[in-house]
């Protein structure tokens, strides 16, 4: 569709086209999978295989992956200790890093020898060889000039080539043009077509195609030679196993979805691919006309006649697999640049799988090598945000700014943030890290929030594009481009960290209930009866969500960013006309900066967050009237008081954020994310520094004495106590910022009003902007320190959590009980890997025992080598010990017999080596009859296993 006099041409280069990080994408995807791909083949050929220790632990994975995540949650420590020894360490830690630096550097000798092969497959020549009068190196070094270039590039005939056309290829540097014989026919004839397909490849090479577009083939077919073909191969062949062993069915979901994911990598790889290319075929066209090539080169093929709806979609589908797009789109985008800066679904799509993709399987190499901490989480998490918020921030960026140069409507950003979640989503469905043992999690449902993570992620990125490039008066809008997008990538690298753990769980279902959570806390702050409040309910229940989303590194610095960044655009003062910027991009930048499109004045902005600090001051006092007015019994405040008091602390604040929130959104109908924000951690940041003063004061308000009954100024003693909720006191706001600016965007009831010009001033803009920008001054640095305060509160409880022993409850394990063949198949890994080692150390001590201390007729010798019997006695014990830190036996009837075989030999171990220290013959006598009736027991015990096994796995 061709664009009309009257709207701008806008340079499609005006922030950048963003197809080097998108290249950059898929190789971090190749790199990323391929390291991950060795080191499971590799582990499966060294024979690490964890079946037999998840099996003896008594895991179902025909109950599921929660169920199994449960089971050796109450074991975890026999399960390392089996690991340790029957499955061994995982491949060196070099293999990891090794591999992904081998593959870049096979990709660099093919790389280099790409053009050398192509030149060869061609035939081609010189250009020497067939211009002798040196007419048409006079043309192309004309034309060289006109493309600006450096240095001319060698070029190269293919006489066979019949097409009237030519190819670039090389790299940047020394780039290789190759004349088609059919192009060098009609030079004469038709120079226009001559000059715009040179200047159309002369392009490529300006923008630095060449390079990136060729090392990206070079990696992909190294990787699809060394890496692909082996991993896919290793799959098959698995399955094969799989299917005909009963005891790996279990695997078969997690080989399948191996399987599923080199498919989804070859087409993932190569859609998104294509779709670079063709842009970058847009942008080429698009340079050559610049340079004064005649837009009626661009010549397409007649057109048939109309198709029915199948047909054209057919023909879009197919147009997804192409490298160029059709001579119709080129030719459009000539005078209509749209295309370059519209935002697709499809590359959303592409960009939210591929950065899944990359997550899961950089936490999985992690995980290899006992490296799954916080701080290795939020960084792979950061790696692949940081992509994210190149790829689709930037495609974001354009299309706003484009939009706003152009008077039209913007590409919606719904459509890129559905797009980029459900790629997310999509990408963790091929991925057994949530589903391991089943093809779809417990809790599918839970995969939605991964949608919304995308559509918030677009939405506020499109939102601070427009705010930007309304207040940036700079000649480029690329440094608050790249400020807005690393808050952005800053605040999905805290989704990817949350989403990795807690997110995961809530997939996989609760692992405890409610009173599960009672006793914990009970257990962590015990008091008398008196403390027991119905509060500690309601804190059971949102706890472990709210911990798990506000308590993780980073995560208050980016719902601060989010907020601040905004701000900080709010901040700077309009100054009328059209920005240097978008003279840069335009030459008149038409009704862009037109006042009816202003963003709100700050102050307007301010005030709701303002109120709503207030009335998280109020709601402290009456909080502290409360708990005034409800002492604690024992007189004196204990750990649960004190935390039943926070937590009503942090209630009314936020229900402050909460109003402040609505009644901002109830006025605005633009930026209503960003002022809803903007609005909520105001009031958070306000509230939490006036709940500061208010606990510093304590004691000197009788009817509001909480903590302390007498009155001093103590803010060291206030923040110590507050400090560990700063982080939840900051990012919980923001969260619930989002939930209204989300209502109030879907059901669209909050319209805003027109202001009367009375009221178009706020009180600070009416003292003057000094005192506005003090006053917006003290409040980011109040921000600030509050978020870093509860930043490294966090960081030095992830540091001591990592070292503090573990004190959780013991987990339900929910679920029916398993198949007998499954039983059967858990009580023979039990005996395997550990279980018959155990029963041949008892036997074997019982039958030295019994060999040194009995005579031929059952009574005790005269004279018991002490010497000898001692140390069986004593090992006797130490087998009971070893045997209580093993797997319970997976079978009820013959756990119980394991129970009582090792308290039977414990007791006997004890009073066989007290006898013997003490020389009590009587003593020795009941020792010994323990240890026959643990032998007994020994025996009844080995029968129940193989009655269990014989009875589900006949021979």
């Amino acid at each position: 569709m061709s664009v009309g006099p009257s709207r701008p041409q806008v340079d499609e280069q005006v922030i950048g086209a963003g197809t080097t990080v998108r290249f950059a994408l898929l190789v971090v995807l190749l790199l990323v999978a391929s390291s991950e791909m060795v080191l499971t083949v590799l582990s499966d050929l060294l024979g690490r295989n964890d079946v037999g220790c998840l099996l003896a632990a008594g895991a179902d994975p025909d109950a599921g992956t929660l169920r199994a995540f449960l089971t050796l949650q109450t074991q975890n420590a026999a399960y390392e200790a089996c690991l340790a020894r029957y499955v061994g360490p995982p491949p060196p830690w070099w293999v990891a890093i090794a591999w992904p630096a081998l593959l870049p550097a096979v990709a660099a000798v093919l790389f280099f020898a790409l053009p050398a092969w192509k030149a060869r497959r061609g035939r081609v020549v010189p250009l020497d060889a067939i211009d002798h009068s040196g007419d048409l190196r006079r043309v192309l070094a004309d034309l060289v000039s006109v493309a600006g270039l450096a240095r001319p590039p060698r070029f190269v005939v293919d006489p066979a080539a019949a097409s009237v056309g030519a190819v670039v290829f090389g790299r940047n540097r020394s780039p290789t043009v190759c004349l088609h014989g059919g192009l060098l026919a009609r030079a004469r004839n038709d120079d226009g077509r001559f000059r715009a397909v040179l200047l159309h490849e002369l392009a490529h090479i300006r923008y630095g195609d060449v390079t990136i577009t060729y090392a990206t083939v070079a990696v992909w077919r190294v990787f699809v030679a060394a890496v692909l073909l082996p991993f896919a191969a290793w799959c098959i062949g698995e399955l094969v196993s799989s299917l005909r062993s009963p005891a790996a069915v279990p695997a078969l979901p997690v080989l399948t979805r191996a399987l599923l994911f080199t498919v989804v990598l070859i087409v993932l790889v190569h859609l998104a691919r294509s779709d670079v290319l063709r842009s970058r075929e847009i942008y080429a066209d698009r340079a050559a006309v610049l340079w004064g090539a005649g837009p009626e080169h661009w010549v397409s093929p007649a057109s048939g006649p109309a198709r029915g709806a199948p047909a054209r979609a057919l023909g879009s589908f197919i147009e997804l697999w192409r490298t160029h797009p059709r001579w119709d789109l080129r030719r459009d985008a000539l005078t209509d640049p749209s295309a370059l800066f519209d935002v697709p679904a499809l590359p959303m799509f592409l960009t939210g799988a591929a950065a899944t993709l990359i997550n899961a399987q950089l936490s999985a190499s992690l995980t290899q090598y006992g490296g799954l901490g916080a701080w290795w989480t939020l960084t792979a998490g950061m790696i692949s945000a940081g992509l994210v918020a190149g790829v689709a921030g930037i495609a974001l960026w354009r299309a706003t700014v484009y939009a706003m140069l152009t008077s039209r409507p913007a590409s919606t950003w719904v459509r890129a943030g559905l797009g980029l979640g459900c790629g997310m989503v999509a990408g963790e469905l091929v991925m057994s890290r949530i589903a391991v043992f089943e093809w779809l999690p417990p809790h599918p449902e839970v995969l939605l929030l991964g949608v919304v993570a995308g559509i918030v992620f677009a939405w506020w990125v499109a939102q601070c594009a427009h705010l930007w490039a309304r207040r940036w008066w700079g000649p480029s809008l690329r440094p608050a481009m790249l400020l807005s997008l690393a808050a952005a990538g800053l605040a999905l690298s805290s989704w990817f960290g949350w989403w990795r753990s807690e997110g995961a769980q809530l997939a996989l279902g609760p692992p405890a209930t409610v009173a599960d959570e009672v006793r914990l806390l009970e257990e962590f702050f015990p008091g008398p009866p008196g403390d027991r409040w119905a509060t500690l309910w309601a804190v059971a229940t949102v706890d472990p969500l709210l911990t798990g989303i506000a308590f993780r590194p980073l995560a208050p610095t980016a719902v601060a960013v989010l907020w601040l960044v905004p701000v900080a655009a709010l901040a700077i003062r309009p100054t009328g006309g059209v920005p240097r910027w978008a003279r840069a991009a335009v030459g008149n930048a038409g009704d862009a900066s037109g006042p009816a499109r202003e963003p709100p004045p700050l102050g307007r902005v301010l005030v709701p967050g303002l109120w709503g600090g207030a009335l998280a001051w109020a709601a402290a006092v009456v909080v502290q009237a409360y708990m005034h007015a409800h002492p604690p019994s024992s007189g004196q405040p204990s750990a649960l008081y004190r935390l039943i008091y926070a937590v009503w602390l942090l209630v009314g604040l936020f229900v402050a954020s909460g109003a402040a929130a609505v009644v901002a959104g109830a006025f605005v109908r633009r930026y209503r994310l960003l002022t809803v924000l903007i609005a909520a951690e105001t009031a958070a940041v306000v509230g939490l520094a006036g709940m500061l003063v208010l606990l510093s004061v304590d004691g000197c308000v009788p009817p509001l004495n909480t903590l302390r009954t007498t009155c001093h100024w103590d803010p060291g003693s206030s923040w110590s106590f507050l400090r560990p909720f700063l982080a939840l006191g900051v990012v919980l706001p923001g969260l619930i910022a989002i939930v209204v600016a989300a209502v109030g965007t879907v059901v669209r009831g909050f319209r805003s009003p027109p202001a009367p010009p009375a009221r178009g001033r706020t009180r600070a803009e009416r003292r003057g902007p000094l005192a506005g920008r003090v006053g917006v001054a003290a409040l980011c640095a109040v921000a600030v320190g509050i978020t870093a305060s509860g930043e490294t509160h966090l960081v030095g409880a992830a540091a001591t959590a990592q070292d503090a022993p573990d004190h959780r409850l013991s987990l339900r394990v929910p679920g029916e009980e398993a198949s007998p063949q499954m039983t059967a198949m858990q009580v023979v890994s039990w005996f395997r890997v550990g279980g018959q080692e155990l029963m041949a150390r008892f036997v074997a001590d019982l039958r030295d025992v019994g060999d040194a201390v009995a005579a031929p007729d059952g009574t005790l010798v005269d004279h018991v080598p002490v010497s000898r019997v001692r140390p069986l006695c004593a090992d006797i014990g130490r087998f009971a010990q070893d045997a209580d830190r093993y797997f319970r036996v997976p079978e009820p009837q013959a756990q119980l017999l394991w129970q009582t075989l090792t308290a039977q030999a414990a007791a006997g171990g004890a009073d066989c080596v007290q006898a013997l220290d003490e020389r009590n013959a009587d003593l020795l006598g009941t020792a010994v009859a323990e240890l026959e009736r643990a032998g007994a027991t020994g025996g009844l015990f080995g029968r129940r296993l193989n009655e269990v096994a014989e009875k589900a796995m006949p021979s």
